[in-house]
């Protein structure tokens, strides 16, 4: 993947996100043929690239396996498929509706067990208590001692992080915490606390798994969750990126631990494909049979229960350890800019994650024989990966950029899905990037000539007057890339 030098201080150099980096497809190869189909009819039925689809599928089949497996790399290291996976697309390019397929078959499989819960909730004499319930009085956002008919509990989409370990002791297999609009997760953090509460480092913990014991005033008892999981999936707007940062500008990391996609829009277009009852029963069924799998329990393990330690087969491990030195050739590469390296340290257990979670995928679909890692998830793992690292580039460009950088950002995404050119009068007419005036729209189009991006040509009009166009250079590696000068 290409890499751009960066000023150590200040924001991201403004060419990085004015050149909209080339981004990877989505390999939808990596994935077993029930779950590959349904990616791709989704992404044709909707329309919508495959990223939509199959980025946070990867988070809702984490949390479906939660605390039941691991793998070891090697003796004391072991890796859940805790994922924290986003899409960053502009609003209307359907990435909402692929995520509610995506989530199907969880609501349904709430809903099956919501109405046994309310039943006997009230057979108890207790009111149900939902995750986006206010919190009582005394303690802000903490949440009231649970029942054991709240369970199971396979996802939540409000919730304090007090409930929310709540929720993860009463369900120790796990969770998932899913949003439509993702900046609410990080913007809540704190929200009961002005600010000054350790929200954000909870959740570097709750990634790791590490034990949660939370004491609180006005209760004696202690909350214990060992090994906690929590997976977290949700879709971002480019312009809000941003918002995602600490308020005070630490790189905590916290962010570099979110797989982002940022893939290129798809043209909108009528399209009569739909998902067909088998595919959304293909992909049912390999959720259902990563819910089976159980975690090991019994006198042996004493109160509560255990994953099941799964290792890598002798290839897996050589091509696992292949890529790790390959990502630390690429940490020692001293032109790898400063705000990525935080996010390619993470890399590595990600790479352990998802081949786990590839495997057992497999597994369950009938597309492997043996419970040991072998090389193939292996390199499905390091594909996803190779992935997520360009549209990593792309990301934090956004992440730290100026407004005027996401304009012009904006403006070039516009463009390349309306032909690869335009004139001034274009860019006023369809109001792109928040242009009005023509006066604005001309200094936008100055701006990015001076980013490099494209270049201004003439064009001799029937009248025998020349007009101005612009035209983005050429992506080679983009599908949109094309430079066609389209009638005004």
């Amino acid at each position: 993947m290409a890499r751009q030098s960066t000023p150590k201080q200040g924001p991201i150099q403004p060419t990085i996100v004015a050149r909209q980096t080339a981004t990877l497809r989505f390999p939808v190869e990596v994935f077993p043929s029930p779950l590959r189909r349904f990616i791709e009819e989704v992404a044709e039925a909707l329309p919508c690239p495959p990223d939509f689809v199959g980025v946070p599928l990867l988070a809702v089949l984490g949390a479906a396996v939660g605390t039941s497996r691991v793998l070891q790399v090697k003796p004391g290291w072991h890796e859940g498929p805790r994922l924290f996976t986003a899409v960053v697309a502009d609003p209307g390019s359907k990435k909402s509706p692929a995520l509610a397929l995506v989530m199907q078959p969880l609501r349904e499989r709430q809903q099956q067990v919501q109405p046994r819960a309310q039943h006997a909730q009230l057979a108890e004499g207790h009111v149900l208590h939902q995750t986006s319930a206010l919190p009582p009085a005394g303690d802000p956002g903490e949440a009231p001692p649970s029942s054991p008919s709240m369970r199971p509990q396979w996802y939540t989409t409000d919730a304090t992080l007090e409930a929310l370990i709540q929720l993860l002791h009463d369900n120790p297999r796990g969770l998932l915490f899913v949003r439509d609009e993702l900046t609410a997760w990080v913007l809540s953090m704190n929200a009961f606390r002005r600010g000054k509460g350790s929200d954000r480092q909870t959740w570097l913990s709750l990634w790791n798994g590490a034990d949660i014991m939370v004491n609180r005033k006005t209760r004696k008892e202690v909350t214990m969750v060992p090994n906690p999981f929590v997976g977290v999936t949700g879709c971002l707007s480019p312009d809000v990126v941003p918002d995602l940062a600490d308020p005070l500008r630490r790189a905590d990391g916290l962010l570099d631990r979110v797989l982002f996609a940022f893939p290129e829009a798809a043209p909108p277009r009528w399209t009569d494909a739909s998902v067909t009852e088998a595919t959304m029963a293909g992909y049912t069924q390999v959720l259902a049979g990563l819910w089976q799998l159980e975690a090991v329990s019994g006198p042996e393990v004493g109160h509560g229960s255990r994953p099941v330690v799964m290792t890598l087969t002798s290839d897996g491990r050589a091509a696992f350890v292949e890529f790790a030195k390959a990502l630390y050739a690429q940490l020692a590469d001293p032109n790898l800019p400063e705000h990525l390296r935080g996010p390619y340290a993470k890399l590595e257990g990600y790479t352990a994650r998802l081949a786990l979670l590839l495997h057992l995928c497999r597994l369950v679909a009938g597309e492997a024989d043996h419970d040991a890692v072998d090389a193939r998830s292996v390199a499905a793992a390091t594909t996803l990966i190779a992935y997520f690292q360009a549209h990593m580039t792309r990301v934090y460009a956004q992440l730290w950029s100026t407004r005027a950088d996401q304009r012009a950002a904006t403006a070039l995404r516009w463009i390349r899905i309306h032909g690869g050119a335009c004139t001034v009068r274009d860019l006023q007419r369809h109001r792109v990037a928040g242009v009005t005036r023509a006066s604005q729209a001309e200094k936008l189009v100055r701006d990015l000539v001076d980013l490099g991006a494209g270049q201004l040509r003439d064009r001799q009009l029937p009248s025998g007057r020349r007009q101005p166009v612009f035209v983005i250079h050429p992506d080679p590696a983009s599908s949109h890339g094309s430079s066609t000068i389209r009638p005004e």
